[in-house]
């Protein structure tokens, strides 16, 4: 276990040492979150995990009021169960650590807490996305942005891979969460090698070492780098240095794992993620039939590997970014063969969009319209705001919201009521789970 004094004692060291490195920058909007924490000490680091203290407020996933806190919980249950139908299946091995402060929430045969229930859902697609790495032996993870632990630990807990080095890189205060956090649940089968709190123990097969964002350029050689909602929050030349350092630093046969919106804050298309420069996509999805924020940004899944032939255009981009922002993922998976970020273009699009007339469509009854049909009627009325009939938009949106079909997103449905100025009520995108 680690020596809370000693920790703390370094933190503030480290804190008041400026570190000069590109990869050490904090977005002005995670800056004011952080300036909202309570003051942390040796007392209040033993319950960082309590929402209602707010020592640790941004990094898990919670609101303050206990009531908001639940129908919040309830609410992203209801997407993630509602958008994978095996999830609730593997949902059911998760525990909650019940330690420093967390507060976990009974509901429907489970007791978790938010940040429980949403890493549950990122270690559930990596294991139902990349198969491949059941095979692999010994393997080495590079996780970036890792907040307190959790995708580690569940990871590690209940992934059933063959992980021999399990490295984990964020911003001082975050990384010493981590280290409180990982260092309880795994107190005597794993060893360490902490960053802050100069901890170290060995013996184990599987070692956990923690690292500052400075420290990265001295890692090297991976077989999965994760990352998961922070790469779409950081300053978008920070974004593109780490994408530069993944592809860099990616073994020819590893796996970079992302969750994070095209468009949010500062990054304003995949551009701004280097361009995915030496990336080559092979999955790209949208896990969710809409954010659990509802106007909020769109998620994206994504799975590399290292490719040093592969070239994207500006222009591919930044259309995929307004497609997939828009709630499209799921149509473009559809309608557009073995679809991926690599293989996307826009002469694609266009030659498809030469096929159709939205007056032609709309003579016909709409469940007849075919998949092509359906996409190209969204696109005309959502990103080129060509003219339309009010009546039959209506009916369209009606259709596709009573069938609840899923290759038309609720997020696309919600972004087109808007669209035709029937935006749906928040109550009506919740009773869509009902």
């Amino acid at each position: 276990m680690i020596n809370d004094k000693i920790a703390l004692k370094n933190l503030k060291k480290i804190q008041k040492n400026h570190i000069d490195s590109i990869y050490f920058t904090t977005h002005m909007k995670w800056q004011s979150i952080f300036k909202r924490q309570t003051k942390l000490n040796k007392k209040s680091l033993n319950y960082f995990l309590d929402q209602s203290k707010e020592v640790a407020w941004g990094i898990g996933v919670s609101q303050r009021i206990q009531n908001e806190e639940i129908e919040n919980l309830k609410f992203l249950y209801d997407i993630q169960t509602m958008s994978s139908n095996k999830f609730k299946d593997y949902l059911s091995v998760v525990e909650c650590e019940n330690i420093l402060g967390e507060a976990p929430i009974s509901f429907d045969g489970f007791n978790l807490t938010r940040s429980n229930l949403m890493n549950a859902e990122s270690t559930y697609y990596l294991n139902t996305l990349l198969p491949e790495l059941k095979s692999l032996k010994n393997i080495k993870v590079l996780e970036i942005g890792s907040g307190y632990g959790e995708f580690c630990r569940q990871l590690i807990k209940y992934s059933e891979l063959d992980i021999k080095e399990y490295h984990l890189v964020d911003l001082p205060k975050n990384l010493l969460f981590a280290e409180k956090y990982l260092t309880s649940v795994f107190k005597e089968s794993v060893g360490f090698k902490t960053r802050i709190s100069n901890f170290t123990k060995e013996g184990s097969k599987l070692l956990i070492k923690f690292f500052l964002p400075s420290d990265i350029e001295t890692l090297k050689d991976y077989d999965l780098i994760i990352n998961t909602y922070s790469l779409q929050e950081m300053n978008s030349d920070t974004s593109s240095a780490y994408f530069e350092f993944i592809a860099t630093h990616l073994n020819q046969d590893g796996f970079f794992y992302s969750i994070n919106s095209p468009l949010k804050w500062d990054i304003s298309s995949y551009n701004s993620y280097n361009g995915l420069k030496n990336l080559e996509n092979l999955k790209s999805i949208m896990h969710r039939q809409i954010p659990p924020s509802i106007e909020g940004t769109v998620p994206i899944l994504n799975i590399f590997i290292k490719n040093s032939e592969v070239e994207y255009k500006f222009e591919d981009l930044s259309e995929l970014t307004k497609l997939q922002s828009q709630g499209f993922s799921n149509l473009l998976n559809s309608v557009f063969k073995d679809f991926n970020l690599t293989k996307f273009s826009t002469t694609k699009v266009s030659l498809l969009l030469e096929k159709y007339e939205i007056s032609d469509i709309e003579t016909k009854n709409i469940s007849e319209w075919n998949i092509e049909e359906v996409f190209c009627y969204f696109y005309f009325v959502i990103i080129e705001s060509k003219s339309y009939d009010f009546e039959i938009a209506e009916s369209v949106l009606k259709h596709f919201y009573y069938t609840k079909n899923k290759i038309v997103s609720l997020k696309l449905l919600f972004n087109f009521s808007k669209h035709i100025n029937k935006k749906m009520s928040v109550d009506m995108v919740k009773s869509f789970f009902i």
